[in-house]
């Protein structure tokens, strides 16, 4: 029973058998725009957009580390492939150097926001459109995309609108 839950999951998400680094244990990945990058190469092309965007900002190593309160050689083992930044680690480097962390991880997998390239820069495009709107103009985008969107899928609109709802729910239990 489990495994027909699983191949049935494996087959609904597209997800392929692959081998990945040192252990060679097999995981399971999507096949983004018809190639597969290893865990090593997303890890590269990460390392390459993290110090692309620092020196884009003009922020120096030994700077960023110290906003960050890490080492310099600890940073710089995350931009020369010795060691992996954790999720926490990169949304304040995002935060600190006024990126978003779109910017940081689109090239490593842009599947993840389209189900072409072209789509996912579409939607990249978009989301940085969006940031540089006042709050208005925030308001109407939104409000015309429930509209559009509850016209195209209305099934899948209510649920979208509940969801965006909790959410804002739980924003404000935090603040």
């Amino acid at each position: 029973m489990r495994k027909e839950i699983m191949d049935r999951f494996q087959s609904d998400n597209s997800l392929i058998p692959v081998f990945e680094g040192k252990t060679n244990r097999e995981t399971f990945r999507k096949v983004p725009f018809g190639q597969v990058l290893t865990l090593d190469e997303i890890e590269q092309r990460l390392r390459a957009q993290l110090r692309y965007q620092r020196e884009r900002k003009g922020v120096k190593i030994v700077q960023l580390a110290n906003f960050v309160g890490i080492t310099a050689n600890v940073f710089r083992r995350y931009e020369c492939d010795d060691a992996n930044m954790s999720v926490s680690r990169m949304l304040h480097v995002c935060e600190i150097l006024s990126i978003n962390p779109i910017d940081l991880i689109f090239d490593s997998a842009p599947h993840l926001w389209g189900k072409s390239y072209e789509s996912a820069l579409n939607v990249k495009d978009i989301v940085s459109l969006i940031l540089d709107m006042e709050e208005n103009d925030l308001r109407t985008i939104k409000d015309f995309l429930y509209s559009a969107y509850s016209h195209a899928r209305p099934e899948k609109a209510k649920k979208t609108a509940k969801q965006v709802e909790n959410i804002g729910n739980n924003v404000s239990k935090v603040e």
